[in-house]
C-alpha cells in the first residue's frame, strides 16, 4: 500500500472492524509515532 495515496477503500476496510473514533485514534497513534521517530532521527539521537 502506498501511504501517500490512502483512499476510501482503506477506511471502509477499517470500518468493518473499528468505530470511526477508534480509526481516528489509530491514525493519531501512527502520526505521533512517525513524528517522534523523525524528530529523534533529525536530532541524531540513538535509542538507549
Amino acid at each position: 500500500m502506498d501511504h501517500a495515496n490512502i483512499d476510501g477503500e482503506l477506511f471502509d476496510e477499517l470500518a468493518e472492524h473499528y468505530t470511526e473514533e477508534q480509526i481516528l485514534e489509530i491514525g493519531w497513534a501512527v502520526v505521533s509515532y512517525m513524528g517522534y521517530g523523525r524528530l529523534i532521527h533529525s536530532f541524531g539521537l540513538k535509542p538507549s
